[in-house]
């Protein structure tokens, strides 16, 4: 990987991740709370959530452009 590979690899992931959680926030926060009022949502484990949501985005990052080798577009 050259170093603006990297860069671009590490940008990818950390917006990936990023997005991915406030969306993921405002759904079970803001949307299914007005659906589902008798329940509430409880913040236990939000760090090890925000890991897993940037270790998703960084695999994303990965397998993304590995669809478009080869393909003249």
């Amino acid at each position: 990987m050259t170093s603006k590979s990297s860069k671009k690899f590490a940008v990818a992931t950390l917006a990936g991740g990023f997005v991915m959680w406030v969306v993921a926030g405002i759904w079970h926060n803001l949307i299914m709370a007005s659906l589902y009022e008798q329940v509430h949502a409880r913040h236990e484990g939000i760090g090890i959530l925000l890991i897993a949501y940037f270790i998703l985005a960084m695999f994303m990052a990965y397998l993304y452009p590995l669809g478009f080798k080869g393909k003249n577009t």
